[in-house]
């Protein structure tokens, strides 16, 4: 077995996605059949054909998103569950990454009507791309055994209603103090007192909040976003943990910070670390990027203005490196810049894109 490109998370893990699709991880491509529960989905043969890859130790091209920030020294999503299984474990379902559906209040630049009903409601007007999403319906739960990990995604999941006291009793039935869990969230809203009792009695608790840029980058790149409002829930969630006592130093504890780099917001990502650095939290910021869709990708961009983005001001060696390592993923493309620009040109009918955000164009 191939250590360098082996995952547990076929091994241990299901996610659902916001449109209801099902797959091994975030990062992966959906299973192409049909399943009545997460339990099926899970034992399925499609998902022992990507189990009996990873025990062959190959190079799975579905994996590459996590290769990628392994070999940029980010931190992946592969690395963040082997951390948690040293050894290759037995197959069973010990984790579940799930959403219960695309309701979200926000419309991201990154995001499309798959995870976002705002979204949703926008292409009714006129899309950008033609495509035809699916909306699954809710996959039962009730086969689910004890969980030893449990993410709630989104869309915006402290606004949806199905996690309401019934889903909470449910979970709490399916979990102990011991269950390490995990939320994103853009910081519009708090969870419910309900959800957070929950939380209080749990050991582990890690969240993810988005930030993808300040100013009037961020409020473009997160439609939807307002300063004042993701602040006051960001203190909220550290008054939460400064209540815990967790690791500091720990991926899988606390509150961190997830930045998105696209060419909208790759120039504000400096004073967007100058403000989180006001909060102690440098150090807890994990930046990606959108390499999907490639056209917000800096990889491609023409060379011209690659060059304005590697002579602009970088906070730290680390955002230096990670910005420098995207540049090189990927080759000048006129395709795709010019999708870039009619993408641009789309989101002006909606809202005027900030010159800031367009200053290498």
């Amino acid at each position: 077995m191939n250590k360098k490109y082996f995952c547990s998370s076929p091994f241990t893990r299901m996610t659902r996605s916001p449109n209801g699709d099902l797959r091994t991880c975030v990062y992966h491509p959906p299973l192409k059949n049909n399943y009545k529960t997460i339990k099926d989905a899970f034992l399925s043969d499609e998902m022992e054909i990507i189990r009996q890859e990873m025990r062959d130790g190959k190079r799975r091209p579905e994996c590459e998103w996590c290769y990628f920030y392994d070999e940029s020294n980010q931190y992946s999503c592969r690395q963040d569950i082997n951390e948690r299984y040293p050894e290759p474990p037995s197959t069973k379902l010990r984790e579940l990454d799930f959403a219960a559906s695309n309701k979200c209040n926000f419309i991201c630049v990154t995001c499309d009507e798959s995870a976002s009903s705002r979204w949703e409601e926008r292409n009714k007007e006129f899309k950008f791309i033609d495509n035809q999403i699916v909306h699954k319906l809710p996959i039962e739960l009730r086969d689910i055994e004890h969980l030893e990990q449990l993410t709630i995604m989104g869309g915006e999941p402290t606004i949806e209603p199905y996690y309401d006291d019934d889903f909470w009793d449910f979970i709490e039935d399916k979990t102990d103090e011991n269950t390490w869990f995990q939320m994103v969230t853009n910081c519009s809203s708090y969870p419910s007192e309900r959800w957070i009792k929950f939380l209080r009695n749990l050991k582990n608790v890690c969240i993810g909040i988005s930030l993808d840029g300040i100013g009037e980058v961020g409020e473009f790149c997160r439609l939807g976003w307002k300063e004042r409002v993701w602040r006051r829930n960001f203190l909220k969630w550290l008054d939460f943990f400064s209540a815990r006592e967790y690791d500091k130093n720990s991926r899988h504890e606390g509150p961190w910070i997830n930045f998105v780099v696209t060419n909208y917001n790759v120039l504000n990502l400096y004073d967007t670390l100058e403000y989180i650095n006001k909060f102690h939290m440098r150090e807890r910021v994990m930046l990606t990027v959108a390499f999907e869709p490639n056209y917000l990708c800096p990889a491609y961009l023409p060379n011209k203005y690659k060059e304005v983005i590697k002579k602009s001001k970088f906070y730290d060696e680390n955002h230096e490196k990670f910005i420098l390592d995207v540049l090189q993923k990927g080759n000048e493309s006129e395709e795709i810049y010019a999708k870039f620009k009619q993408y641009t040109k789309y989101l002006n009918t909606f809202v005027q894109v900030p010159d800031k955000c367009l200053t290498f164009t």
